[in-house]
């Protein structure tokens, strides 16, 4: 079991007040839960200063944020990495871009960068042996991935319908509509298939049924109907004013 020893105890009597208390868990040798548990015992508490964000605290934040990092600002004004950015986040504080540049990665390629190999053929920067060691990891004709799914394959869409792959290369129809078309053929425009019971996953054909759009607008299913009646009145009225602005402008244009 580990004690603490009384040179630990001195530091964190003096320390814990305003010190970063994960910094100070790392030089004790110590957890961050041991520390706090070890200040608690000792009835120690941490500083107001770090504790509270005064008005005059947050002005400093703001002006020091965009253009420093929070080590550096933690170590102004007397807080910890954690505190800042947590009080940055808050606040919707942003770093400049002039700052994001200057510590951004430098691998990346300046605007207006021109490859090497732009409009030339591939033996005019390549030697014959480089070119032949490429040929090993090229895709070669007719190559299948991996995560290749064969037609027939099913999956679950996130609104919870079935839907199967019909060709390739990701070709998928709903499930639900291909089993009404191959017992009562092609569906007409404007009409949608639903499911009697609302379990989307229960294909069945005497599950199904055949319902116009604006018939199902009006039933329980839509999000139409879950409106109060005067939401669906107005609904309705906003439908019929946007069909007379576009017969309107149709008439101006011609």
């Amino acid at each position: 079991m580990r004690t603490w020893t009384n040179e630990q105890l001195a530091i964190l009597d003096s320390e814990y007040p305003t010190a970063d208390l994960k910094e100070l868990a790392g030089r004790l040798g110590k957890t961050h839960e041991a520390i706090k548990a070890k200040a608690l015992i000792r009835k120690l508490k941490r500083s107001p200063d770090v504790r509270v964000w005064s008005p005059e605290k947050r002005q400093k934040l703001i002006a020091l944020y965009p253009d420093h990092t929070n080590l550096e600002i933690a170590s102004m004004l007397g807080s910890t990495e954690s505190a800042v950015a947590g009080m940055a986040f808050k606040l919707k504080l942003r770093k400049s871009a002039e700052f994001l540049f200057e510590h951004s990665s430098k691998g990346f390629f300046p605007k207006g960068h021109q490859p090497t190999n732009k409009g030339r053929k591939q033996t005019e920067y390549m030697s014959d042996a480089q070119i032949e060691k490429t040929k090993a990891t090229r895709f070669k004709k007719g190559c299948i991935p991996k995560n290749h799914k064969e037609i027939g394959y099913e999956r679950i869409t996130r609104d919870g319908y079935i839907e199967v792959k019909t060709a390739e290369p990701n070709v998928f129809e709903l499930k639900h509509r291909l089993v009404w078309i191959e017992h009562n053929g092609e569906i007409p425009p404007g009409y949608n298939i639903q499911f009697k019971d609302g379990d989307k996953q229960n294909i069945c054909i005497d599950n199904l049924y055949m319902i116009s759009r604006s018939e199902q607008m009006k039933t329980q299913n839509s999000m139409y109907a879950r409106y109060p009646e005067d939401v669906q009145y107005l609904i309705k009225l906003k439908g019929v004013l946007n069909r007379q602005i576009n017969k309107a402008t149709k008439k101006n244009e011609s």
